[in-house]
């Protein structure tokens, strides 16, 4: 009985284990990086590079090795003025990709499962740069990405190109800038053919988290008043729209400017709904709306 009770024991434990074998080896990923990332020989920065990964391409991954590198992501002006670097420090994670064993590193990767999609139209997109606890990539090809930049005399916005990678902080945020040495107040992607570098007016101003980085948020509260149910009436010539956004009521109003290049102002609301931005366009609207929600940022929750 006790040989019976051993085996059974030692089958149960073996059992287990073949599981996690497999679950690990059936792992996949998939690529973050918009510009996509290199397939290398070994796990090294000066390796060969066997192929070129395509953003948001799945590949299966092996193991994660004690392969380590520091790769310089973007830069940004901090708030002393000084420009400053930011520099990874990843590990390189082995790989099946198209029945070849190589290596990619870890920083321009995610599991699927993690990779949330658009609430919205996928036409459209947000982000504010910076980290993040939720993973949002849009995978449409079609849209250009703007930044939006603050100027002297008011704001700019110009076509960016989009960096996505994990920080190594304490917790594994997801992080999203611009490939510049100057971060823009956040960035909106579009299929509609935009101008690029276009100035917008000194009137139009950014809403912000707090009154000491922009006094003039006082000022564009005053002129748009969000009601006590979270509401906010927008009039433009004949037209009213009462606007509450999808998840919830308005908190606070974020952005308030010309975005699309059609003479009425576009809006970014704060929905205070684990830290979601909304971006309301007015292009995609018919004669009887002003504007319409069509993307969303989450900065989530981080635990």
């Amino acid at each position: 009985m006790r040989v019976i009770f051993a085996s059974l024991f030692f089958f149960l434990i073996l059992n287990e284990h073949l599981k996690a074998q497999t679950y690990k080896q059936e792992q996949f990923a998939k690529v973050i990086a918009p510009v996509g990332i290199n397939f290398r020989t070994s796990p090294t920065l000066n390796s060969k590079v066997i192929y070129k990964i395509p953003f948001l391409k799945s590949f299966k991954v092996i193991e994660y090795t004690e392969h380590t590198d520091s790769v310089k992501a973007h830069g940004f002006i901090d708030y002393q003025g000084n420009q400053t670097s930011i520099y990874l420090k990843g590990k390189w994670v082995k790989a099946l990709y198209k029945g070849v064993i190589g290596y990619v590193y870890s920083s321009f990767i995610s599991l699927n499962s993690n990779i949330r999609e658009s609430d919205f139209d996928e036409s459209f997109g947000l982000y504010f740069p910076g980290d993040a606890c939720s993973v949002y990539v849009n995978s449409n090809p079609k849209i250009k990405w703007f930044g939006v930049y603050k100027e002297d005399s008011g704001f700019l916005i110009k076509k960016v190109q989009l960096l996505h990678y994990f920080g190594d902080g304490e917790i594994s945020t997801f992080v999203t800038y611009v490939k510049s040495d100057i971060q823009p107040l956040f960035m909106f992607g579009t299929e509609l053919d935009l101008k690029d570098n276009v100035q917008i007016k000194d009137s139009f101003r950014l809403g912000s988290f707090s009154k000491q980085e922009n006094p003039d948020a006082d000022l564009l509260s005053s002129e748009y008043k969000i009601n006590d149910e979270g509401e906010l009436l927008i009039v433009w010539k004949t037209l009213k729209q009462r606007i509450r956004t999808p998840v919830g009521k308005i908190e606070s109003i974020q952005w308030k400017g010309d975005l699309d290049g059609d003479g009425i102002d576009d809006f970014i609301f704060d929905t205070g709904y684990g830290g979601s931005y909304i971006l309301y366009l007015s292009s995609p609207t018919n004669d009887e709306t002003i504007l319409m929600p069509v993307a969303a940022f989450a900065f989530g929750i981080c635990c």
